[in-house]
């Protein structure tokens, strides 16, 4: 009854009972076609619309699979990025070491050629020097020598004038000491 009263409602029941069981029948029969009509429509409308939406859904987490994949290849790239620049960057930095030592070594070489060159010139420089020097000693000498004979070729000849001057006096000088 309780079927009945929630299908039919109070007022088609009393009618119901009136009629005859096949009149029941068919009056149960159409009015649950009409409900299962109604049901049919309100499942296949609920069935087409989760079909839409699992259809949704599931393009949905394709183009999610699809992002992800897309995420995961250009993870994979940039972690293939990253170690190619840490390679780069190792041979890098061992190219600027081996530069630096080559041009440290470079600098020493330009250094000591430089050193030598000046020790060179300074070896030159001195031995110029002492060779000037030498020959201005000598001419010096040399002048000095000449000032020297010539001074004395005057001293002479002043002692010649003098002792020409002098008288000429031959003398005998013998003391007794006794």
């Amino acid at each position: 009854m309780g079927l009945l009263n929630f299908l039919f409602g109070k007022k088609e029941i009393a009618e119901a009972s009136c009629d005859t069981t096949d009149k029941v029948y068919e009056k149960v029969e159409d009015v649950l076609s009409s409900y299962t009509d109604i049901l049919k429509k309100e499942i296949e409308t609920n069935i087409t619309k989760g079909l839409d939406e699992a259809v949704g859904e599931k393009t949905e987490l394709l183009n999610l699979q699809d992002e992800i994949k897309n995420l995961k290849d250009e993870t994979i790239t940039a972690k293939e990025d990253v170690a190619t620049a840490k390679e780069e960057l190792a041979q890098l930095t061992s190219d600027k070491k081996i530069e630096e030592r080559e041009i440290e070594h470079l600098v020493k070489l330009k250094e000591e050629t430089l050193n030598l060159e000046m020790q060179k010139k300074e070896v030159t420089l001195e031995k110029e020097y002492n060779e000037k020097e030498m020959t201005l000693l000598k001419e010096g000498h040399e002048k000095l020598l000449d000032m020297i004979k010539e001074n004395e070729n005057k001293m002479d000849g002043f002692y010649k004038k003098i002792l020409d001057r002098l008288p000429n006096v031959n003398m005998d000088i013998n003391k007794d000491i006794s």
